[in-house]
């Protein structure tokens, strides 16, 4: 029995792919934190967006002011979904490797117990040819002195 795994080459690019989604999914993790403050920033700015002036001017240019910050809060619930989507994407994809990875690992600890298992018997076929050839030296002796 060779004593090299041989889907080591196989365990370790199930690795590096592990490794790869999960900073994927940090990122992604990252982006909808960061998509989600920023959508609660413009939704702050909506609720401080009022008229300072009783001018009729100042009260249109404080409906356009709102109307735009809805809109830019539209775009921001926008990318929050996108985030949010990318989130299950990345975490869909993380569990994948790490299934594979866990496959890979399962096989490679068989194997490592199977390699112990025929250590474990050699050692012991040679203990037994040790105590056998001893325990006939010892019968020999014995019979060599019986005679005498």
């Amino acid at each position: 029995m060779t004593r090299r795994f041989r889907l080591a080459p196989l365990e370790r690019l199930r690795n590096a792919r592990l490794e790869e989604a999960t900073q994927a999914l940090a990122l992604a993790r990252r982006t909808l934190t960061e998509a989600g403050a920023a959508r609660d920033g413009v939704a702050a700015r909506i609720s401080g967006a009022l008229p300072r002036g009783a001018s009729p001017d100042a009260a249109a240019l404080a409906g356009y002011h709102r109307a735009y910050l809805r809109d830019r809060l539209a775009e921001a619930e926008t990318a929050v979904a996108a985030a949010a989507r990318g989130v299950d994407d990345a975490l869909t994809t993380w569990h994948a490797a790490r299934t594979e990875v866990r496959a890979v690992r399962t096989l490679h600890d068989r194997y490592r117990a199977t390699l112990a298992a025929a250590d474990a018997r050699r050692e012991q076929l040679v203990l037994d040819d040790l105590a056998a050839g001893l325990s006939s030296r010892a019968r020999r002796e014995h019979a060599a002195a019986g005679s005498r």
